[in-house]
């Protein structure tokens, strides 16, 4: 469900890049949300094999973090991991989706 969701969100970035070709910066605020998400999915969940079953929520006034730095990396790299993950799922359903969407787009744009 996690994965849906942020399939879901990276939706717009997605088909920004297969319909266009090209990426803007209108979805910094669905990367902010994703990158939460994932972060929270590795490190507050316990939902990733390598960090394992571990909780560290912080405080947002926290001055150290529970973790060593070691482990730091490692959440780093699956929360990359996953998102990166999460994204080639998601172009690959806009690409196989392609027409469809362009059908859905020409009908919004004769409507508006």
């Amino acid at each position: 469900q996690l994965l849906d969701r942020v399939c879901a969100t990276l939706g717009g970035r997605a088909a920004e890049q297969v319909m266009l070709g090209k990426i803007s910066t209108g979805a910094v605020n669905d990367l902010e949300r994703i990158t939460q998400m994932a972060y929270s999915q590795v490190a507050v969940y316990g939902m990733n094999e390598k960090v394992g079953l571990v909780s560290f929520r912080m405080e947002r006034d926290a001055f150290d973090k529970p973790y060593s730095d070691e482990t730091a990396r490692l959440i780093d790299e699956e929360v990359r991991s996953f998102v990166d993950m999460a994204y080639k799922r998601t172009v690959a359903l806009v690409e196989k989706h392609r027409e469809q969407i362009e059908a859905m787009t020409a009908e919004l744009l004769r409507k508006e």
